[in-house]
């Protein structure tokens, strides 16, 4: 999952000026007792800590590929753009399963990281992905996975 990740320069979201800080590949950290968003960078492979994930967070998706949030530690607002909106369902579908129930069963995979900005291919028989507890809750989100990928 390949994304840009910018932060806001002013804090004013009227004024502010969104600043490109890299580009890199976006992953959920899971343990037993945290889960945390992580960014490596392309160019140097440097892992950076974005935030822990948690319920308190809010974090906000537009319609397509980005999804932003306010760091709470540093006050800074943060955005990923994804460069496909199935990245950013990934990561969106991850974050939730974490703020609703602490931990996430979707499986969020990174392809290798390339030395050119070819589109990436999104062939189904090379992800993996993992149904969420078939619950009366989940069905549609059960669902949801299930048609993606055979319409993939």
């Amino acid at each position: 999952i390949r994304a840009k990740l910018f932060i806001l320069n002013d804090q004013s979201h009227l004024d502010g000026e969104w600043t490109l800080k890299g580009i890199g590949f976006p992953l959920i950290d899971r343990d037993a007792n945290i889960s945390t968003m992580k960014f490596i960078y392309e160019e140097n492979s440097i892992e950076e800590l974005l935030h822990e994930i948690t319920e308190r967070i809010l974090f906000e998706r537009d319609t397509g590929s980005i999804i932003s949030w306010e760091n709470t530690y540093t006050g800074v607002y943060m955005a990923l753009s994804f460069q496909s909106s199935e990245g950013a369902d990934q990561i969106w579908r991850a974050i939730q399963e974490i703020q609703r129930y602490g931990k996430a069963e979707v499986t969020v995979q990174n392809e290798e990281i390339e030395d050119n900005d070819e589109e990436m291919t999104n062939d189904p028989m090379d992800q993996e992905f993992v149904l969420p507890p078939p619950t009366v809750a989940n069905l549609p989100m059960i669902l949801q996975e299930l048609t993606s990928a055979a319409l993939d």
